[in-house]
This record gives C-alpha cells, sequence and structure tokens, in this order.
C-alpha cells in the first residue's frame, strides 16, 4: 500500500496513517478465500508497514504440538516457536537470537493458534516500541480476517449441504430415468425430454439440435407440438449442453398447476438442469465406452501387426564360423518402420540387410512385410546384388504409396574369403574398418526405393573384411535421436568418431555402450525414430 502526500510531522498524524493502513488491510484480507493466501497479503501489508520481507506465518492445530508453515521466508525461525503456548490471548515475545527479533501468538476462532515471527528490517535498523504495538495490532487484525475466512467457509459448507439434499433427489429421479431407459426401446434424447416434462409438471418440451448456429433436428413431447410453440411461449425454462460439434436444448413450457399453467419455480429449474447433465453424461459415457472399444481393437489389431514383425525380425542371428555378429531393434510403437536380418544364402554366403522405410506405425509396418517377402523370393535364388536392389526397387514403387518408400544397405559377405559387396539404396553410409585401422563410409549404390518406377542404375562395390576389421549398419534413429528442444546427437562424423573409439569393444557391447549414450543425451524424452542397428566383426 502506497500513500502520496502523507504528513509524518507528528506522532499523531503518523499513527493516523497506521490507523488508515490496518483499515485497508482489513478490506483487503477480507476478500481472501485461503489460509495460505490470508497470510501472503498479511505479510505484504506488514511488510510495508515495518519495512522488512522476512515475516513468517505459522498456524498450529486445536491440541496440536506442531507449527505449520503458511507462509514462510524463513521457515527455520520455527525454532523460535514454543511447542505449547499460554492459554488466553495475544502474546508477545522478544527474541534473543541474530537474524529474528520478535513474534506474537494470538488464538484464533476455530481454537488453533497463529504465530507471526519477525525478522530483520530492510535496513538493519532495531525495531522501535511503536513498531512492535503496531505489530500486534496487525496480528489482531490477521485474527480477525481469519475468523471472517472461517465463517465464510461454514456458510459455504452449510450451501453446500443443502443442494447436496437437492442433488440426492436428482440422483433418485436420474436413476429412475437410467431404469427406464433400460427397459424401454426409446432413444435416450426423447426418453430424457419425457421425463423433464413429468418431473416439472410441464405441459410440454422440446428438444432442439443446432450445428453452427442453424437448426438440425426438433424432438417434441407430446408429438404434436411444433416450432412456434418454442418461440411464443411466455413461460418457459431450459438448459443446454454441447457435445460432439452440436448444441442440445433442452426446454419445458407451462407448469401445470391446480388451477392453471404458469411460470416455474427455482427448484424446477435445478431439477431440468440436473436432468439434463444426466442426458449429457448419458451421451459422453455411451461415446466413451465406444472409443474405449475401437480402442481395445485396435491395440489388438496392433498386438497381432507387432508380433507379425516380431516374427520377421530374427531371434536370433546365425552363427558364422569367425565371425562375431550383433543386431537389435527398438521400435518407438508397437510396430515400426525398421528392418534388419543375416540370411544364409543357396551358395554358403550371408546376406546383410538393414532398411528403414519413411513414417512409423501400420503403414510402415506393412510395407516392411512387402520388403521382407520380396527379399526372401530373390535371396532364393541366383542374383546380381545390383539387378536384385534394382527389381527391389520396381515392386516397392508398386507396393507403396507416393508418400512412402525406404532406405536399405544391402550386403552379401562370403565368410570363407570375407569378400563383401555391398550396395546402399539411400540409406545411412556403413562404417567399415581397413587394415591401416582407418573408418570408411560406405555410399556407392542409388537412389531411395520406391521413389521412381524407372530402371535406376544401382552400382556395387566389393571389399574384403580382413581378420579383426568391423562393419556397422544402422538405421537414422540413432544419429537423429533428439532431446525436448529438438537438439539432434550425431553428425555422420561424430558417430563415425563414436566407431573409432569404441572400436576394440566387441559387437554387442559395442551397440550398448552406443544406445546407453543415445538414452543418455535424450534425458527421457520420447523415442523419435526406430532404431535399429547390425554390428558384424570378423575374429582375429
Amino acid at each position: 500500500m502506497i500513500m502520496k502526500n502523507v504528513d509524518f510531522s507528528t506522532p499523531t498524524k503518523r499513527l493516523a496513517l497506521h490507523v488508515h493502513a490496518l483499515q485497508e488491510g482489513f478490506d483487503e484480507l477480507a476478500n481472501e478465500n485461503s489460509v495460505s493466501r490470508l497470510a501472503e497479503r498479511f505479510a505484504k501489508i506488514l511488510s510495508g508497514n515495518l519495512m522488512t520481507t522476512d515475516i513468517n506465518v505459522f498456524i498450529r492445530p486445536p491440541g496440536g504440538t506442531a507449527w505449520k508453515a503458511v507462509y514462510a521466508r524463513s521457515p527455520e525461525s520455527a525454532v523460535e516457536l514454543p511447542a505449547n503456548g499460554k492459554d488466553g490471548g495475544l502474546q508477545f515475545t522478544r527474541l534473543p537470537g541474530p537474524n529474528f527479533f520478535a513474534c506474537v501468538i494470538t488464538p484464533l476462532s476455530d481454537d488453533s493458534t497463529c504465530a507471526v515471527v519477525l525478522g530483520n528490517k530492510l535496513d538493519r535498523s532495531e525495531y522501535s516500541d511503536f513498531e512492535f504495538l503496531l505489530m500486534q495490532l496487525f496480528v489482531q487484525l490477521l485474527a480477525n480476517a481469519y475468523s471472517a475466512l472461517k465463517n465464510r467457509s461454514r456458510e459455504k459448507e452449510l450451501i453446500f449441504s443443502l443442494n447436496h439434499r437437492i442433488v440426492q433427489l436428482n440422483s433418485l429421479i436420474d436413476t429412475g430415468i437410467q431404469i427406464s431407459r433400460l427397459e424401454k426401446d426409446k432413444p435416450l434424447l426423447l426418453l430424457g425430454l419425457e421425463r423433464a416434462v413429468a418431473i416439472t409438471n410441464a405441459s410440454r418440451g422440446c428438444v432442439r439440435i443446432e450445428a453452427d448456429g442453424k437448426a438440425v433436428e426438433s424432438l417434441h413431447f407430446p408429438s404434436e407440438m411444433d416450432d412456434s410453440y418454442y418461440r411464443e411461449c411466455p413461460h418457459k425454462i431450459s438448459s443446454e449442453f454441447d457435445f460432439n460439434g452440436f448444441s442440445y436444448s433442452i426446454s419445458v413450457f407451462e407448469k401445470e398447476s391446480r388451477g392453471d399453467c404458469g411460470p416455474f419455480e427455482p427448484t424446477d429449474e435445478l431439477l431440468l438442469a440436473s436432468l439434463t447433465r444426466q442426458i449429457h453424461v448419458a451421451m459422453e459415457n455411451h461415446e466413451l465406452h465406444q472409443q474405449a472399444l475401437d480402442k481395445q481393437k485396435m491395440e489388438q489389431e496392433l498386438a497381432v501387426a507387432g508380433e507379425i514383425q516380431r516374427n520377421l525380425l530374427p531371434d536370433t542371428l546365425p552363427e558364422i564360423p569367425g565371425y562375431d555378429l550383433y543386431g537389435i531393434n527398438i521400435p518407438t510403437k508397437e510396430v515400426g518402420g525398421d528392418f534388419y536380418d543375416c540370411m544364409p544364402l543357396p551358395d554358403g554366403r550371408f546376406a546383410l540387410i538393414i532398411a528403414d522405410v519413411s513414417g512409423k506405425g501400420i503403414p510402415a509396418s506393412l510395407l516392411v512385410n512387402s520388403f521382407h517377402a520380396a527379399l526372401h523370393s530373390f535371396f532364393e535364388n541366383d542374383f546380381d546384388l545390383s539387378g536384385m536392389v534394382q527389381k527391389l526397387n520396381r515392386v516397392i514403387f508398386h507396393a507403396s504409396p507416393m508418400n512412402k518408400f525406404i532406405t536399405a544397405f544391402f550386403a552379401v559377405l562370403d565368410p570363407a574369403t570375407g569378400e563383401l559387396e555391398y550396395v546402399s539404396a539411400g540409406h545411412n553410409p556403413a562404417f567399415i574398418s581397413t587394415p591401416e585401422e582407418k573408418i570408411v563410409q560406405l555410399h556407392t549404390g542409388g537412389v531411395i526405393l520406391g521413389m521412381m518406377n524407372m530402371e535406376l542404375p544401382f552400382g556395387s562395390e566389393k571389399m574384403t573384411l580382413e581378420p579383426g576389421q568391423r562393419f556397422f549398419l544402422y538405421t537414422d534413429g540413432i544419429p537423429e535421436a533428439s532431446k525436448l528442444d529438438d537438439d539432434i546427437m550425431y553428425e555422420d562424423e561424430t558417430l563415425e568418431q563414436f566407431f573409432k573409439d569404441h572400436y576394440q569393444l566387441s559387437p554387442k557391447d559395442f551397440v550398448t555402450r552406443l544406445l546407453d549414450e543415445v538414452f543418455e543425451f535424450t534425458e527421457g524424452a520420447p523415442q523419435s525414430d526406430d532404431i535399429t542397428a547390425l554390428y558384424v566383426k570378423r575374429m582375429s
């Protein structure tokens, strides 16, 4: 509170200022609706009058010994308070400690006890006797405001109790409506309208359904009623709700009595509002129930799709004498769009494949299925790797919509010689170590599969995997792992450096260490893409 143009020249005028502050303070405190807000407002008022911000307010329940902080800049000040205060009125104590100078304890209207602990002034000066007296006056003001708050709370509880009795009656009526709905083959809205007319003793009723401010449908009871009655009737009460983009208004007209028809009573409005809420809830429950059934069906379908896709991925990689292999796939959803495998070929070689379908979920998993089936078909016969990828491109083009495509990396390994022939179809570069223990990125290949229905060339390249060398394949879920702030983890160069720094680890340990770093980097952010990796090491 700031007062302008006030004369502080005499004690009397200064006292008048504080009396005015007390009056305004009570007005402010009387408007608060919770004990914590009351204590916070009190602290601000007191700090403006005593030039301190270190004000701490505690309350001890009736018969209790522990003080609870309701507003505390220095909660440790509670140690200055007695465990058991004296009975009676307001108590003032100067404190001997260096940080807290005084406390005021006063009983409250609900037999609890309030304590205010005062800390240093802003300018570190001593408190005057007048300021201590002023503090006691403001604490008494706080006690009075607390009493008013509790009185308002008790008044609200009484009103709530009375309303609760009405709600109980409404619930009984609503229960009857639900039982009637189960026994009668009628739409819920028409049934609700009939009951609304009955419980309010109305002569007739109407349900109007609107969308975008225009009438869509009207239901009447009795059925011969027309819309003109809705517009012209002088005695009408209505209750409305919105649901699924439509506005529903239930209206009843002309309350019937012994003498004649007339206006409705406030209780009728409560009954109609209660009935309308029940109708609204019933419609929502039906909608939620249907959504739950749909969700359950979808989850079952996803579970089946996930099981099918898991069967496409290898449970264990084949054992290749002289080689150590490890692979992993972590989808973001029940089904994903990544694929990897190590397939033994009829001539004793092994096909190493990793692929990433654009998008996630069921559409991506369906394209993975097509990709897997085509691969097995091609690998069952003799094939040229470049020509096979070219044929696979046409298969994927015809099997996928325009916005779906696949990046993939194919390699054929002759375990006896270590010869490795590979083709990249727009995939992340594979890493391979050279005899000089340098790291080389493998890019040779062609475009992404499924983008164009053309005889596009897919060049292949051959190299030899010598004893001790490694070969690493991965999808972009690893380098593009991101935090909530969208920072991504790796560029190709930093991932290559990781490959180089952890060169001596076994394939399983390498992939495990890499995933640990990925999840540590993302700091709990949801996985943004499927993660797949395949690591091959030729033993020394």
